[in-house]
């Protein structure tokens, strides 16, 4: 109904064609007072003319940045620009994050759809950026209702909308009616929605009728190139790892190079080293049934946000994000196809056997983290100047023993041929050979340590840590020395590398004037010194340098330790830089050499699991299979 929609958004319509007022969008809550209040923190003002501003530290940005997401807030990061020139500090955003265009852990993928509208047809495009996954389709206005059933499989963040300038004014009301159908848009007339406007863009900032916050961002025309099939043959053959067999259908093409855009814009990284769209003719396919009308929500299958219920949180045992992402997925798309429909009620008669027998369990599974994910993290550092963070290397490597345990204990309890279950396994023999070479390259166990600790030793590296560690016993004997002469002791003088003064010596503020009386004492009297017999420890005591004070230590130095300190912070660069070079290097060459792997293994881990969770429930619930 077209003038209940006019009604519900005229609110929304009059800020999309007005310029927006000075103090924000009409009745609304400054932007910067709600996240100070998400965040629980104080807004302040420098001066009368300053901005309001409000801050934390860079490090915390993790710990707020989950919150901040998960309310519809776009977070730009803006750096001081390293230039090594005077002047006025220059910066540059370095960093954007968005609901869906960003790689923070989530047991659920986060989408962002992007919709081409021309005339009858609509082009359309599921993107997720934590795994790389896609999705294509067209659909004509008349089976627009059908895309709905598609997208409850999907946990779509941010809406994408693409039109022709020359589309007629009515626009505006036609993508509201298109996305309240959808579940994308909310239905409530009083719905708060916030609007930013240009000229040929609109970006809302929103809760769904699931209390669910969504962007919706709504570009009024399309670049022209995207229509030159010359510029899309170029620039998807500079994105995907191939090309498409078959003619694919224009709209959904603009759609995809709307996407790429839109996600290139908050990180170029993200579009790098991707697989091709599926691609489908039609939204509906004919190896699933359709949910219609509603039905999730008649057979109570999806929980409600925040709240306990539903079919799936019942049947759902599995032990990893990726089996219960695709339990979500076989539950509302159910399958027609008989062959895999019959390899599932296999693969759960397998796994209820045994697990009747006790011989079984889901141990090893539950140390499988998020491969898709960290996969697809792993394929962007492969593909850029970034460094995959040790951490993450850590992960997918006990993942990776966990999943060859796994493998190694189901084996010789699936020999029999009606296991059909058994040539998801095939994957262990390659997957053996890729932990090997992890460690034969990294000291995995120093993974979660200092950064010089996580290559294996090479000549190139021990020659370095060599001379670093000839240098640190100099610093320590010249202290040991010092002490020796001063304190007739070997503590009270200790060498030390401190975050800013570098290499350096410290000692007790009290014990600083013994030291100074020593040093006046060899100044008057060099020959008859104790510290004639130690040349350094001499220069030391000759010429102290106090670089400043720690609690109830100060930081002294001289020429001589300030030279060693020197070359010190230079052998460490030249260490740090080549680690960080090899551990990359390694790093993009596994994964060039084992990509293939990646998919079948997780395929691999997300059946097992639900196989698993199928067979927990079946015992459960006393489930048999259908005649």
């Amino acid at each position: 109904d077209v003038s209940c929609i006019q009604q519900a958004y005229s609110q929304a319509e009059l800020l999309a064609e007005s310029p927006p007022p000075r103090e924000g969008p009409l009745g609304v809550t400054p932007p910067i007072e709600q996240v100070a209040s998400l965040l629980d923190m104080r807004i302040t003002s420098p001066g009368k003319r300053s901005l309001l501003q409000m801050g934390f530290p860079i490090y915390s940005l993790a710990t707020y940045l989950s919150t901040l997401l998960d309310k519809g807030w776009t977070i730009i990061v803006i750096d001081e620009l390293v230039t090594g020139k005077s002047g006025p500090k220059q910066r540059a955003v370095s960093q954007v994050y968005s609901p869906s265009c960003n790689l923070e852990d989530c047991s659920e993928l986060s989408y962002v759809i992007s919709i081409y509208l021309k005339d009858d047809l609509l082009g359309l495009t599921l993107f997720s950026v934590m795994n790389g996954h896609s999705i294509m389709f067209p659909v004509y206005w008349a089976d627009r209702d059908k895309v709905a059933r598609l997208l409850i499989s999907y946990r779509i963040k941010e809406v994408v909308i693409w039109v022709d300038s020359g589309d007629n004014p009515g626009i505006l009301n036609k993508i509201y009616g298109l996305l309240i159908g959808w579940n994308l848009f909310p239905s409530e007339p009083n719905a708060r929605i916030e609007v930013m406007g240009s000229p040929c863009y609109l970006s809302y900032r929103y809760e769904n009728d699931n209390k669910e916050w969504l962007l919706l961002h709504i570009y009024l025309g399309i670049n022209e190139e995207w229509f030159n099939k010359n510029y899309q043959e170029y620039t998807l053959s500079k994105i995907f790892q191939s090309t498409w067999t078959e003619d694919v259908n224009q709209a959904n093409l603009i759609s995809l190079l709307g996407i790429l855009q839109f996600v290139k814009d908050r990180n170029p990284n993200f579009i790098k080293n991707l697989q091709l769209p599926e691609s489908y003719n039609s939204v509906v396919s004919p190896l699933n049934l359709i949910l219609c009308n509603r039905a999730e929500y008649q057979l109570d299958l999806l929980p409600k946000r925040g709240k306990l219920g539903g079919l799936l949180n019942l049947i759902d045992y599995c032990s990893t994000a990726m089996g219960k992402r695709l339990l979500k997925l076989r539950l509302l798309n159910p399958v027609t196809d008989y062959s895999e429909l019959n390899l599932r009620y296999e693969e759960i008669a397998t796994f209820k056997q045994l697990l009747g027998k006790q011989i079984f369990d889901n141990s090893e599974l539950k140390q499988i983290k998020d491969l898709s994910s960290l996969h697809r993290q792993w394929a962007i550092c492969a593909s850029s100047d970034t460094t995959l963070p040790p951490k993450k290397l850590n992960q997918i490597y006990h993942s990776y023993l966990s999943a060859s345990k796994l493998i190694k204990s189901l084996l010789p309890l699936l020999r029999s041929p009606r296991h059909l279950a058994i040539e998801h396994l095939a994957v262990g023999p390659q997957l053996e050979l890729l932990i090997e070479e992890i460690d034969r390259f990294f000291q995995v166990e120093n993974l979660l340590g200092d950064l010089k600790d996580i290559l294996q030793p090479t000549n190139s590296l021990t020659n370095l840590l060599a001379q670093q560690q000839t240098l640190k016993a100099q610093l320590a004997g010249w202290a040991e020395q010092a002490s020796n002469i001063v304190f007739q002791d070997t503590t009270s003088i200790k060498a030390e590398y401190f975050s800013k003064e570098g290499y350096a010596f410290y000692i007790l503020s009290k014990k600083l004037a013994k030291l100074n009386r020593v040093r006046e004492r060899s100044l008057a009297s060099p020959a008859s010194s104790d510290t004639a017999h130690s040349p350094h420890t001499g220069e030391l005591l000759s010429s102290i340098i106090i670089l400043g004070k720690r609690g109830n230590y100060h930081i002294i130095t001289s020429p001589a330790i300030l030279k060693v300190s020197v070359e010190l912070n230079l052998l460490e660069e030249q260490i740090n830089t080549y680690v960080k070079q090899t551990y990359s290097r390694e790093l993009k060459r596994l994964y060039f050499s084992y990509s293939e792997l990646f998919w079948p293994l997780e395929n691999m881990i997300s059946r097992l699991d639900v196989a698993l969770s199928g067979a927990i429930v079946s015992t459960k619930f006393n489930y048999t299979r259908p005649c």
